[in-house]
């Protein structure tokens, strides 16, 4: 299996903006999110926002192997779309939220 995970992060959220930085347990959501989605051992792509790539190079900076993208502001999906074509031979694709800091990274796995 040939697998890619994308974790979309927008943190200009319209109804709670800067969710994605808020403290889970004392560390940010959006690095819970990544610590998991790491710990699968397949390539993980932050997309984000073009606008607010400047935010997010320090914490991908954080968790090595992480590549950050940039691409459509406004849909989570075509950010996902456009993100995959670094990964041609991708054969399965886990996109991820920061709304979801829990991801259940043993099932991933599998």
């Amino acid at each position: 299996m040939n697998a890619v995970a994308v974790l979309c992060s927008r943190g200009k959220s319209s109804r709670l903006p800067g969710k994605c930085f808020l403290p889970l347990g004392g560390k940010p959501a959006i690095d819970l999110c990544l610590d998991r989605l790491c710990k699968i051992g397949i390539p993980v792509i932050l997309a984000v926002p073009p606008e607010e790539i400047g935010t997010y190079r320090p914490i991908a900076a954080r968790h090595p192997g992480v590549h950050l993208h940039d691409s459509d502001p406004l849909s989570p999906l075509h950010r996902t779309a456009s993100a995959i074509k670094f990964f041609p031979k991708a054969t399965h694709i886990i996109r991820a939220t920061h709304d979801d800091p829990l991801i259940d990274h043993l099932s991933a796995a599998e």
